[in-house]
């Protein structure tokens, strides 16, 4: 994932340009479970860290099944598809 999401910036996802429900539910379950991830991380409970973010596999899974992430035909919502895959790789 790192070469498509490279040049990307943390936290620059805008709601407001999802189209699919894929899109808005992975980003809610995201979020939802983000502060929890980020705790065990913080604590160095990996382990823990991981079998949270193992809980989004069915909204990544359906995400990746109904989007076309890289649309040709709308560039902002694939930059926006992008950054939504970005805030994965970019707890703090």
């Amino acid at each position: 994932m790192g070469n498509i999401l490279e040049g990307l910036q943390k936290d620059s996802v805008d709601e407001t340009l999802f189209q699919e429900d894929a899109e808005k539910e992975l980003w809610k379950a995201f979020n939802e479970l983000k502060g929890k991830v980020e705790d065990r991380a913080k604590n160095r409970d990996y382990a823990g860290a991981l079998s949270i973010m193992a809980e989004l596999r069915p909204q990544v899974d359906k995400f990746f099944d109904d989007v076309l992430v890289n649309d040709p035909k709308d560039a902002a919502r694939k930059v926006n598809r992008h950054s939504l895959l970005f805030a994965f790789t970019s707890f703090s």
